[in-house]
């Protein structure tokens, strides 16, 4: 009561009347009441009844309209999006916290590559996009401590270009596997999700059997023969083009 009355939502004034008797009148606001109360007493008057439900006229109704539950909706998302951000904020630091407790360890492993508190918490990162990528303790723990030269004066400045220049790839995409037809469970062309085949639907018949009446081995060998009769037709009537081969020059076999 005394936070809303602090906040100006309720108001309580004392009054007295002629008689002498004390009063407190509570006054409730949908929003807060910047004003100083009013300290004069009211003056009695008539009293007056009105119908039940019926919604009063004055200041108070202008000064104070009822909130539309609009804003009520509006709160919606934005709980969800912090919300959201809670348990992003919650992974990042877990994810960190492996991060320090394996350079930790890396530490353990090796002397000389111990590591303050505020150095492993500024490696944290990169030890975390290891993780991320796969990357296991024992496989951190060797590609930071093989081939050490045997005193380190920056254990933090080695473990940084290590875990940088070393980091590995990143993993591939998982394949998804091709679909079979829907009748002769034949692997389908990628991107066809359904159906059945070329062969199934004979279109790979067709066009071998186009391609077999097209380039036949006999269609090839009676164009071949044309062509150099012809050639020699117009070598041997002097008819051929200037600084071609004499007609001795072709093989006798052709």
């Amino acid at each position: 009561m005394k936070e809303l009355q602090a906040a100006g939502f309720v108001v309580c004034t004392k009054t007295q009347n002629e008689a002498g008797r004390w009063s407190t009148h509570v006054a409730v606001f949908d929003r807060p009441q910047t004003g100083e109360p009013k300290s004069e007493s009211p003056q009695v008057g008539e009293r007056r009844c009105r119908s039940f439900g019926s919604n009063p006229k004055g200041k108070n109704q202008e000064k104070n309209p009822t909130p539309t539950p609009v804003e009520e909706v509006e709160d919606a998302p934005a709980a969800e999006v912090e919300g959201g951000q809670e348990d992003s904020h919650q992974e990042q630091e877990q994810a960190t916290a492996e991060a320090v407790t394996v350079l930790a360890r890396v530490g353990q492993a090796d002397r000389r590559l111990r590591l303050g508190v505020a150095e492993m918490l500024r490696l944290a990162p990169l030890a975390a996009q290891w993780v991320a990528r796969g990357a296991t303790e024992a496989e951190i723990r060797d590609a930071l401590i093989s081939g050490l030269p045997a005193q380190v004066a920056r254990p933090a400045a080695i473990v940084e270009w290590r875990l940088t220049h070393k980091m590995p790839a990143e993993p591939a995409a998982p394949v998804a596997p091709l679909a079979e037809c829907g009748q002769c469970k034949a692997p389908l062309p990628r991107g066809q999700e359904a159906g059945i085949c070329s062969g199934c639907a004979g279109v790979a018949k067709v066009a071998k059997v186009a391609k077999n009446q097209v380039s036949t081995p006999s269609a090839t060998a009676d164009e071949a023969g044309s062509l150099l009769a012809a050639i020699r037709d117009r070598r041997a009537t002097g008819t051929f083009a200037p600084k071609a081969r004499p007609y001795s020059f072709i093989p006798a076999a052709a």
